[in-house]
């Protein structure tokens, strides 16, 4: 192939016609969609070459970069599964045999991905988001696929981006907010693109990926994995299940989401930092902080022209109701991110304590059917998972609130279950003994 694509590299001053060049991973010619001959019509070397560099689906093909795949994969909870059933903790058993048929599937272009299973969890503001959950042998491949094609992005992560990108995070957004405030920008633009993940238009996105970032051999699969439908579609609603079928979005928990959500509103970034805006963002949630109203309203109709104009999505208009667009002083506080501002102190929010203690009160669940390990892992991933999250804020009493809420809560799962007396409660010690981490602990590290 890469011969190929050097003829025509010398013979494009002669402006000869191109040929199709079908891709490594093509399964037909029929897929020589659009995206393929954008690649086709960008060639990148020149030259013959006595020694030909693997491509970059030949490498993911590789069981090495599979097994580095795997280790990088969140494997917290064990029982973690796709729409195929088959958990973490499966997987794992049989780990050799598992990278090894997928090394197979993919080099023999056999591979393909399983139904995603979709997960209703509930919003911040009330209602519920909808989770695209992929099978674990996927997380593997779309895994696989982050690692080699993530340094070709790493150009798309601009300043204002503080989302899923390198050695920046929550704590970085929430720094430069107190940063620019206390400089004097301290009028508030605060907007809300309405559900991101599920209106990203596909294919504005596959043309941008397949323009901007030219990896021939892998466009078929990362194709694929962009318009991976649902496989569990009976258990929902039929409104739930027509917004499921729709052919936009991304799949919000999916591997490669983040990076493509970054890599999507990176025109909005460049725009908005073009103009002299001081944009924090953290992938959809974004505020603007401003030096006055006025200014703010400007950033707004900049945001309406990008988000909007360009970029085929939708943000909640100033003056709508529940006012999830906004323009306000610093001073008056705010929340975003789960955290609330106040004054010259972070700390988390009321509605993100709530629903930590809601998910809490899910996971013991005294009619549950689940076993006792599954629920306790479950419930010590959920701690250390709020408690790294809001550890870094104003948040002694509240961790030390939720620790007796987590007591008490753990007392009353152990009764029910029988493992307890009636008039017995568990003791801090004996919630730490069965591997339940304290927070108050936690902030203190």
């Amino acid at each position: 192939m890469l011969r190929a694509i050097a003829r025509m590299s010398e013979s494009a001053s002669s402006k000869a016609n191109i040929p199709h060049i079908k891709c490594a991973g093509c399964r037909s010619e029929s897929q020589n969609s659009v995206f393929h001959r954008s690649v086709a019509r960008s060639p990148r070397l020149h030259g013959p070459r006595k020694h030909r560099m693997p491509s970059y689906y030949e490498r993911l093909c590789k069981p090495q970069t599979l097994r580095r795949a795997w280790k990088k994969l969140n494997k917290s909870n064990k029982f973690s599964h796709g729409f195929d059933d088959e958990t973490i903790q499966a997987f794992r058993d049989r780990l050799d045999q598992n990278i090894d048929k997928i090394s197979k599937q993919l080099r023999s272009k056999e591979y393909s991905f399983v139904p995603l299973r979709a997960k209703p969890i509930p919003k911040d503001g009330g209602g519920t988001r909808i989770l695209r959950i992929p099978a674990v042998r996927d997380r593997v491949v779309l895994t696989a696929l982050k690692i080699l094609i993530s340094p070709r992005f790493r150009k798309f992560d601009h300043p204002s981006s503080h989302g899923y990108v390198t050695k920046r995070s929550r704590l970085t957004a929430v720094s430069k907010i107190r940063e620019l405030a206390a400089s004097g920008q301290d009028w508030v633009l605060e907007a809300d693109i309405k559900k991101f993940f599920d209106n990203v238009p596909r294919a504005i996105l596959k043309g941008k990926f397949f323009k901007e970032i030219r990896i021939a051999s892998i466009a078929p699969l990362i194709e694929r994995a962009i318009d991976l439908e649902v496989g569990n579609l009976e258990e929902f609603s039929p409104s739930d299940k027509a917004f499921l079928l729709t052919e936009s979005g991304i799949p919000q928990g999916g591997v490669l989401s983040p990076m493509l959500a970054n890599f999507y509103l990176s025109d909005f970034d460049n725009a908005m930092e073009k103009a002299g805006f001081h944009l924090v963002r953290y992938a959809d949630d974004f505020v603007v902080m401003c030096s006055s109203a006025e200014q703010a309203l400007k950033a707004y109709k900049l945001c309406l022209e990008v988000l909007e104009g360009k970029l085929g999505l939708k943000i909640h208009h100033l003056g709508d109701l529940g006012h999830k667009s906004r323009i306000f002083r610093f001073s008056q506080g705010f929340t975003f991110l789960g955290l609330e501002f106040r004054g010259d102190k972070v700390m988390p929010a009321n509605k993100a304590v709530e629903r930590f203690k809601t998910r809490i009160t899910e996971i013991l669940v005294p009619s549950s059917d689940e076993s006792l390990l599954r629920s306790l892992t479950a419930l010590r991933n959920t701690v250390m998972g709020w408690g790294d999250a809001c550890r870094a804020y104003h948040s002694t009493e509240i961790f030390q609130r939720m620790d007796e809420y987590i007591r008490e809560t753990l007392t009353r799962y152990f009764r029910s279950k029988g493992f307890l007396p009636s008039h017995d409660a568990l003791s801090r010690k004996q919630v730490r003994y069965i591997g339940i981490p304290s927070l108050a602990q936690l902030k203190q590290r």
